[in-house]
């Protein structure tokens, strides 16, 4: 299924692909694309090389699950069509929730784009205070970009923070209406993953509930990593 990619990202997405084009004095391409998820089937995403991880302490039952249409509707395609996670991730009266989703893996370049873009949508439930931690991986011979862990704060080879939305969690910090993020940072050359990181310190239940992800893009990869390719025409 082929779905719509944001005005805002579709803009982006040209502008760094035209601007990456004339800066390398290369003939600019008739088409660009931007590589999509649109978490349509969660339970499927480990056969396609998404990696989720649970180093909650002490851990509860919840998961990166598919979207419940209950709570809030997706923000494009079926109701349910988007990943959440919550505080149930955890258990006890004062958890650390630390709850990860991490993308497979990823060649940066290098190729014949310059530009790199990566973003997503992201909500949660008004009047709760959340945070989300977006953390990269390179593979190298002293890192590992498989699964981090196993305590809670544990970060394994995901050292660099490339975007953390409401780290002093406050009630009010994290968008309680589906909002476009755009993440900074993304390396024009090399391997690795990007982690989408539910990192939470409940507090005795005063923070964490459920958020939601959907439409993460990406652009200047050498190959599309997620399930779907939203073709943009017009650079001629």
């Amino acid at each position: 299924m082929m779905r719509r990619l944001d005005p805002a990202s579709v803009t982006l997405v040209a502008a760094l692909l035209l601007a990456g084009q004339l800066a390398a004095a290369a003939p600019v391409p008739s088409r660009g694309f931007a590589c999509t998820e649109g978490f349509d089937d969660v339970a499927g995403l480990p056969a396609r090389g998404w990696t989720i991880v649970n180093n909650s302490d002490p851990p509860g039952p919840g998961a990166w699950a598919q979207g419940d249409a209950g709570v809030f509707a997706a923000w494009d395609g079926a109701a349910d069509s988007y990943v959440s996670v919550g505080a149930d991730s955890a258990s006890g009266e004062s958890p650390v929730v630390s709850n990860w989703l991490i993308t497979p893996e990823i060649d940066f370049g290098p190729n014949n784009w310059n530009a790199r873009i990566f973003n997503f949508h992201t909500r949660g439930v008004p009047g709760i205070a959340n945070r989300l931690v977006i953390r990269l991986c390179l593979e190298s011979e002293t890192a590992s970009c498989t699964a981090p862990g196993p305590a809670s704060g544990d970060l394994g080879g995901f050292q660099t923070t490339l975007l953390d939305i409401n780290p002093d969690l406050t009630v009010q910090g994290y968008p309680a209406v589906w909002t476009l993020e755009n993440v900074d940072g993304i390396p024009p050359v090399g391997r690795g993953r990007i982690a989408f990181h539910y990192y939470v310190f409940t507090q005795g239940g005063a923070h964490g509930s459920t958020i939601g992800v959907d439409g993460v893009a990406m652009a200047g990869a050498t190959a599309c990593p997620f399930t779907e390719m939203v073709f943009i025409d017009g650079f001629d």
